[in-house]
C-alpha cells in the first residue's frame, strides 16, 4: 500500500497492488467520519443520488451497498469529505461510517472472480460546503427549442416538458449552475418562434445559455433531405436570430464571452475557456476527446471494445506500465500529433471567438514567433476597416467583426487549410 501527500493539498491518495487468492470473503476500506449528515451523496450514471445514513427501519437495516461509480459524499453544511474511487464495487454507510468495497472472493459464476493481481486507488478530499461547493455543480441541458415541432425537425427525441422537468429536478437536487443550448436557423422556425423559446428559457433564469445557428453538415441525415432544406429560414431570418440574441440576453444581465455563449457575471464556462484559448484536457470515457502533449485523440465509441480493453489494461498493469506501453492506443478512435503551424493557426481561430480576444504575449510564449511576424498582414488589414482592434496587446473583434466573424476568420488559415 502506497499513502500520498500533496504539498498544495489536503487530499490524502492511497494505493492498493494485492495478490489477491481469498474465497468467500470481502475486502473492505473502512473511513471513520467525524462529521454528523443525514446522507451519503453517490455518484451514478445518470448523476448522483442520496442515501440515509442511519438505520432506523428494517429495509435500511436490510441494506448492505450503496451503488456508486466514481465518488461518493459526506457533509455538514459547512464541510466535508469525498472519496474519490477508481474501482468497481459500491460503499455502505452506518451513521458517520463509510466502507468502501474493494475486493470479492464470490465462487459463482466465476470461481476465479477477482482472484489475480490489482492494482487500484482511491483519494480522500476534505473540501468546505457539501458535494456542490466541492465542484460538482454544473449541468447543460440541450433544450435547443421550445418547440416540440422544431425539435422533430431536428430528429430530437425529447420535448419541451420532458426538459422543464429535468430542469426542475436538477434544481430541487441542489444545481446552481445550468447551462441551457439553444439552436437557431431551425427548418420550420420563424424569428417569432425563436424569440419564444429565448423568453421561456430567460423564466427558467438559468447562469448560462448558448445559442448556436444551425450548420447543415454534408453526408448528415438533414444534408439529404431536401424537404427540410426547402424549410431552412432564409439568410437574412437567420441574421436576424442571430441579432435578436445578443440584444434580448443583454438586456436580461448575460454578458457574451464568445460569439455564441452568454453568461452571468462568474459563471463563464471554464471547460470551454479552456478548449478555446487550447490549453491541455483530458476526457475520460467512451467516445471522450483529449488535448495532451500535442496530441489530439477520441476514445473509441464502441462499447464492449471500451470496457474490455479497459479491464484487460487495468487488472493487469500499473499505472506507470500503462502510459509506457501506450497500452490505451488501442482504444483511440481519432489520434493525431499536431504541428505547430497548426496549433497556431487554431490558436488564434479559436482565441478570436472570445470577446477578449487573443494575447501577443501568450502567443510568443506558446510558440517562440511574434503574432505579429505571422498575421500581422491580416490584423492590420481588419484593424483598418474597423473589423478589430489592438489594445494594449490584446487583439479581438468588435461587434462589426463578430458580425462577420466566419469570413473573417478563414484569413487566418495558411493557404494549405482554405
Amino acid at each position: 500500500m502506497q499513502i500520498r501527500l500533496f504539498a498544495d493539498s489536503n487530499e490524502i491518495e492511497v494505493e492498493h497492488l494485492v495478490d489477491w487468492h481469498e474465497k468467500h470473503k470481502l475486502a473492505k476500506m473502512e473511513f471513520g467520519m467525524n462529521l454528523v449528515s443525514r446522507e451519503l451523496v453517490c455518484d451514478t450514471s445518470a448523476g448522483f443520488i442520496r442515501r440515509e445514513t442511519h438505520k432506523n427501519t428494517s429495509w435500511q437495516q436490510a441494506r448492505f451497498e450503496v451503488c456508486m461509480h466514481k465518488w461518493c459524499d459526506m457533509a455538514e453544511s459547512d464541510g466535508g469529505i469525498a472519496i474519490l474511487n477508481d474501482g468497481k464495487y459500491g460503499v455502505g454507510v452506518d451513521e458517520n461510517h463509510i466502507t468502501l468495497s474493494l475486493l470479492r472472493a464470490t465462487i459463482r459464476p466465476d470461481i476465479t472472480s477477482d482472484m489475480g493481481k490489482h492494482d487500484f486507488c482511491y483519494r480522500i478530499v476534505p473540501h468546505a460546503g457539501n458535494h456542490l461547493d466541492a465542484g460538482i455543480n454544473r449541468m447543460s441541458i440541450g433544450l435547443q427549442s421550445a418547440h416540440n415541432d422544431e425539435l422533430a425537425m431536428l430528429g430530437r427525441i425529447h420535448t419541451y416538458e420532458q426538459f422543464l422537468a429535468s430542469y426542475q429536478t436538477a434544481r430541487k437536487a441542489g444545481f446552481r449552475n445550468i447551462n441551457i443550448d439553444l439552436i437557431s436557423a431551425i427548418p420550420g422556425q420563424t424569428l417569432h418562434s425563436y424569440l419564444d423559446t429565448l423568453e421561456r428559457v430567460l423564466k427558467c433564469r438559468p447562469e448560462h445559455i448558448s445559442s448556436y445557428s444551425l450548420i447543415v453538415e454534408d453526408g448528415t441525415p438533414l444534408a439529404e433531405d431536401t424537404e427540410l432544406l426547402a424549410k431552412l429560414p432564409d439568410e437574412e431570418t437567420d441574421r436576424e436570430m442571430y441579432e435578436a440574441t445578443r440584444k434580448v440576453l443583454e438586456m436580461s444581465g448575460y454578458k457574451r464571452y464568445e460569439i455564441s455563449n452568454y453568461a452571468k457575471p462568474g459563471y463563464e464556462c471554464r471547460h470551454n475557456i479552456v478548449y478555446w484559448t487550447m490549453d491541455e484536457y483530458i476526457g475520460l470515457g467512451i467516445g471522450a476527446a483529449s488535448f495532451f502533449n500535442g496530441r489530439r485523440y477520441s476514445n473509441t465509441l464502441d462499447m464492449k471494445q471500451y470496457i474490455r480493453t479497459m479491464e484487460d489494461v487495468f487488472d493487469k498493469r500499473s499505472v506507470d506500465e500503462i502510459y509506457q506501453s501506450q497500452a490505451l492506443d488501442t482504444i483511440r478512435h481519432i489520434d493525431e500529433t499536431v504541428d505547430v503551424d497548426t496549433l497556431m493557426e487554431e490558436y488564434v481561430i479559436f482565441g478570436l471567438r472570445m470577446t477578449r480576444g487573443i494575447s501577443a504575449a501568450d502567443f510568443y510564449d506558446r510558440f517562440g514567433h511574434s503574432l505579429y511576424d505571422v498575421y500581422g498582414d491580416v490584423i492590420r488589414s481588419y484593424v483598418a476597416s474597423g473589423h478589430m482592434k489592438d489594445e494594449k496587446g490584446m487583439v479581438f473583434l468588435t461587434r462589426k467583426g463578430i458580425d462577420v466573424s466566419n469570413r473573417i476568420l478563414v484569413d487566418f488559415l495558411h493557404d494549405e487549410n482554405k
